[in-house]
């Protein structure tokens, strides 16, 4: 599918095994999260975000209600239509042909996960808990 679009450069895997996961996605150049605007898929929490924000790559992610909360489009991440192919393509263009762009997203998603630690995270959950009784 990816080839019959234009996108001759992606490497598209299969099922990768949990323990071979870390280092294969170390070896992207770009984290992509393709999510489709189905379902429960807009409103779920995408645990992946988190760890590609993690793996300090720039990320490319369909732009869903559950993402936008985690990626602020071209600070950490770059979003793009969900299902939009011609528009994940065109992203992929510009990360590919921009040094500084790719730094700044890498920078930004290290930036980023600091918000999203157990402690701030739990802290948050607390206070909301706290001013809703």
């Amino acid at each position: 599918m990816a080839t019959q679009r234009g996108l001759d450069s992606i490497d598209v895997r299969g099922f990768i095994p949990p323990p071979e996961l870390g280092q294969a996605l170390s070896l992207a150049d770009v984290l992509i999260i393709p999510s489709l605007p189905e379902g429960r898929m807009p409103y779920v929490a995408i645990t992946k975000v988190y760890d590609y924000l993690a793996m300090g790559r720039p990320i490319l992610a369909a732009d869903l209600p559950s993402i936008r909360e985690v990626i602020e489009n071209g600070k950490n991440g770059l979003l793009f239509k969900a299902g939009d192919a011609a528009e994940l393509k065109k992203q992929l263009k510009i990360l590919a042909s921009d040094k500084n762009l790719r730094k700044r997203l890498k920078d930004g998603a290290g930036l980023r996960l600091n918000d999203f630690s157990w402690s701030k995270r739990s802290n948050k959950w607390w206070n909301a808990v706290n001013q809703s009784s």
